[in-house]
């Protein structure tokens, strides 16, 4: 089956329809958590911000984040398979 904005609209009463990656949602659904729902791995330095990223291993490696520009936390997703680590070296 494949799904398609333009039937979704024509099948319900939908104003505005957009599909967007699962992993992408789920980081959407990090905005809406409260200080108790998370776990401190490593304290850092410091407070440095609003942002925030999810990382999901499944059928590949998903990644997705929240960045805050001061009004809206726009999410940037992606696989991150195919990013590079930071220690990577090109051509060694």
């Amino acid at each position: 089956m494949e799904l398609d904005s333009e039937d979704l609209l024509k099948a319900t009463a939908a104003k505005n329809v957009s599909l967007i990656n699962d992993l992408e949602a789920t980081a959407y659904g990090l905005a809406a958590l409260d200080e108790d729902d998370f776990i401190t791995i490593f304290p850092g330095a410091g407070h440095y911000g609003d942002n925030m990223a999810i990382i999901a291993p499944g059928t590949g490696l998903g990644e997705a984040g929240l960045f805050w520009d001061g009004m809206l936390s726009p999410v940037s997703n992606g696989r991150g398979a195919h990013g590079f680590f930071a220690t990577h070296r090109i051509g060694h």
